[in-house]
């Protein structure tokens, strides 16, 4: 999330600078070249502090204190930018909150698909597992029958399957005790 956050953001900083077309204000203090609306500036350290403290705030799990002092010191650190690029007189203040506004949105975008690519997969690892253990006890089952001397309607199961699984598993093994009866 980190690096699509950062790539992803340049890329779509400079889409919409020429989507915009905005002039740059003159500024005495410094030249500058390239379009204005949105702040690239703005917009990366938007990307960057916000993508550090997502991943600060995730990492840090023992000192909440620090966790905070970690957001609040990225929050800082864009709010800062945001401020010398107006100072410097290289952008209107609307192109800085344009800047925020684009790569809050973009982060919102790439860590929106983390989570859910996470939570996918701790499903399908929850899922995976789930499968082998049911697997496991349908084989379990169908090996102790079969070492039991077989099956039959009128006995009840020696042996306990999981709640709702014992049509399914009565079936299998009919069909296996009928299939290995034929062969004997």
């Amino acid at each position: 999330a980190f690096v699509a956050s950062n790539a992803g953001g340049y890329i779509l900083n400079q889409l919409l600078k020429l989507y915009f077309h905005r002039a740059r204000p003159e500024s005495p203090l410094v030249l500058s070249h390239g379009f204005s609306f949105p702040s690239g500036h703005a917009m990366g350290a938007m990307c960057f502090f916000g993508s550090l403290a997502y991943v600060m705030y995730f990492t840090i799990e023992r000192r909440h204190v620090w966790r905070i002092l970690a957001v609040l010191a990225c929050g800082l650190a864009v709010l800062a930018m945001g401020a010398s690029r107006i100072y410097l007189g290289v952008h209107y203040f609307t192109d800085v909150v344009a800047g925020y506004t684009a790569g809050l949105c973009w982060m919102a975008v790439c860590f929106s698909g983390t989570e859910a690519w996470v939570r996918w997969r701790d499903y399908r690892a929850a899922r995976r597992k789930a499968a082998l253990k049911a697997a496991a006890t349908r084989a379990g089952a169908l090996l102790l029958a079969l070492l039991m001397g077989g099956w039959s309607e009128a006995s009840p199961s020696p042996y306990p399957l999981p709640q709702g699984g014992e049509g399914v598993a009565r079936a299998i093994l009919r069909r296996v005790y009928s299939s290995v009866a034929t062969r004997v």
